[in-house]
């Protein structure tokens, strides 16, 4: 395994579209397998994911972020998406979309630095609290983001390819104490808005 000093967190760029798409229909055949249908991950294009994500960092919208985690010669690990709560009254608290790590690469903080260049970025956008909605089934999920002190929020359906799933809230009442949660594991080095996470 590549040393902490080969991590790096940045802002996504065009040319990762391809990677993330990757990594995103990956992680959700290896977490979902069993929650979600089989003839759905199956489908899963990475032609229409490249596109949709290629779409995402080029949104023209200053509350969406994309972010990426690099490590050494192993190229992107994980992402997160991010910016405005989608739902509810205005925009007026912030919301992880998306936040995926390679399955051999979980548990050696990756998620973490995510969580804490979201909450910083957040914070810098006039964010004070955050939200995210997570698959009630998805326990590791769940159990990494009550460690990162979410607390549950509320419930909702959705349907996926005909199927009713049922999606749960965690809810960060501080983006500052998200960011201090999650930080500290190593120096990030973060090119362009982002600072150096301690």
């Amino acid at each position: 395994m590549s040393e902490r000093r080969d991590v790096t967190l940045r802002v996504a760029v065009d040319g990762d579209a391809a990677d993330i798409a990757r990594l995103y229909i990956a992680t959700w055949r290896a977490t979902y397998d069993g929650i979600i249908a089989d003839h759905i991950l199956k489908r899963m294009d990475l032609r229409r994911e490249t596109r949709d994500w290629r779409g995402s960092i080029a949104r023209r919208d200053p509350l969406h972020h994309v972010i990426v985690v690099e490590r050494g010669d192993d190229g992107i690990i994980g992402f997160a998406s991010f910016g405005a709560e989608r739902a509810g009254p205005g925009r007026r608290r912030g919301e992880i979309h998306t936040l995926y790590v390679l399955p051999r690469q979980q548990s050696f903080g990756v998620g973490r630095r995510l969580m804490a260049g979201a909450a910083e970025q957040m914070q810098a956008d006039g964010f004070t609290d955050a939200i995210l909605w997570v698959l009630k089934q998805n326990q590791p999920a769940r159990c990494f983001y009550e460690r990162m002190g979410g607390a549950f929020g509320a419930k909702r359906g959705m349907r996926l390819g005909g199927e009713a799933l049922q999606l749960i809230s965690y809810e960060w009442s501080s983006l500052a104490t998200l960011e201090a949660c999650a930080a500290g594991l190593a120096d990030i080095a973060i090119p362009g808005r982002y600072c150096a996470i301690a």
